[in-house]
């Protein structure tokens, strides 16, 4: 890896943790600490920052990947780890409604079978399992691995692009989101019928700037030019998306254009979410703001949780249906909510410290964050 890869990437898991614990809190709907996270501050939310790591680190393991073995190898290890991800998303989405299933037995209340969207296994079993095995059926919150999964098996065509043609490969992924979002294109569900939370025709072009930004990071070049104007521009897009998700009182506009370049939808990932990510990406690699979180950060919990993103994701969606059925049914009162997340979160931590402690006692090498990309790291 070149020396500016290994610079930037603590930096990559010390914010893939940090989207982690927010992603967690976030799929707590409604709890105190949501006001923590930065879904309530600007056009995207950490899911977008998720999916932008996970492309630069992709860029960073496969690119080496591709050198080193060419597309054969690069194929069968995107495709392998694209079936571990497959089988940890099946592995979830079981313990998440077996837990659903045992509450609704313990509480009495049938209600609870339809929680997260989880009443078709209950009610027609036979086609929501079909759905299930074909990633067609996504409960609510149990819907970004399969996004993950869809752009992993695409990773070795988008490989060797980014590699010898970047500029090509943005074009066309570009051209892709264009034409997903004026035709309204999205990937079939069933046995309902909305379509992917996390469209993959839409998403996929975030993730193609992330291998780009990943592929130049391995090779020591400049990712964004060191320019004063960028940065402002990025810095005033920033301050102005937070103005406005600030006021209460904003009514979005309808203008005459296409919805997607003014709307705010997360399933199609329209140009507003799409450019804030983009702009924050740019402020936050400027200022020292890592730096300043890893000392606010100092026992280095966030890394510890990034550096083992698939694990401690897996742990967290499970947990957060849980602390879901659990504020329901024991009408908890708000300091209830505030310490049910809190203890969620310290189970995934715990995890996180387990892992690691395992791995140091088997003498493997510290995970960083282009090694887990290829390994157990990014979801």
């Amino acid at each position: 890896m070149a020396g500016a890869a290994r610079q930037r990437a603590w930096q990559i898991d010390l914010f893939r943790g940090l989207a982690l614990v927010m992603i967690f809190i976030n799929h707590v709907p409604d709890n105190p600490l949501a006001v923590l996270t930065s879904a309530n501050y600007g056009f995207s939310d950490a899911a977008e920052g998720f999916v932008l790591m996970a492309g630069i680190a992709a860029g960073l393991v496969y690119l080496r990947k591709h050198e080193q073995e060419g597309w054969g190898g690069t194929f069968a290890r995107a495709w392998t780890r694209a079936f571990e991800l497959y089988s940890a998303h099946l592995l979830i989405l079981l313990l998440s409604a077996a837990f659903v299933a045992w509450m609704a037995t313990a509480e009495g209340d049938e209600r609870l079978l339809g929680w997260i969207g989880l009443g078709p296994l209950f009610q027609d079993p036979a086609a929501a399992l079909i759905g299930i095995v074909a990633l067609l059926h996504q409960p609510n919150y149990l819907d970004i691995l399969p996004l993950y999964i869809v752009l992993l098996l695409a990773v070795p065509l988008m490989v060797p692009l980014a590699a010898r043609a970047p500029a090509l490969l943005l074009a066309l992924s570009g051209s892709l989101w264009f034409t997903a979002n004026w035709n309204g294109w999205n990937a079939p569900t069933f046995p309902s019928e909305r379509g992917w939370m996390f469209n993959p025709l839409a998403w996929q072009f975030l993730f193609a700037i992330g291998m780009v930004i990943g592929t130049r990071l391995a090779r020591g070049l400049p990712v964004v030019p060191r320019s004063n104007l960028l940065f402002a521009a990025a810095l005033a897009y920033v301050v102005a998306a937070c103005v406005i998700i600030l006021d209460l009182e904003v009514v979005w506009p309808v203008l005459p254009l296409p919805w997607f370049l003014y709307g705010l939808d997360k399933s199609f990932l329209s140009l507003p979410r799409l450019l804030h990510v983009l702009a924050l990406a740019v402020v936050l690699a400027r200022l020292p703001v890592a730096q300043a979180i890893a000392w606010l950060d100092r026992p280095g919990v966030l890394m510890l949780l990034g550096r083992h993103a698939l694990p401690v994701f897996c742990a967290g969606s499970v947990l957060a249906v849980a602390v879901q059925i659990f504020r329901f049914t024991l009408g908890a009162e708000w300091w209830l909510e505030v310490l049910l997340v809190l203890a969620g979160l310290a189970v995934q931590v715990a995890l996180a410290m387990l892992l690691a402690w395992s791995e140091r006692t088997r003498g493997a090498p510290p995970r960083v964050a282009a090694a887990s990309a290829g390994k157990g790291g990014t979801p």
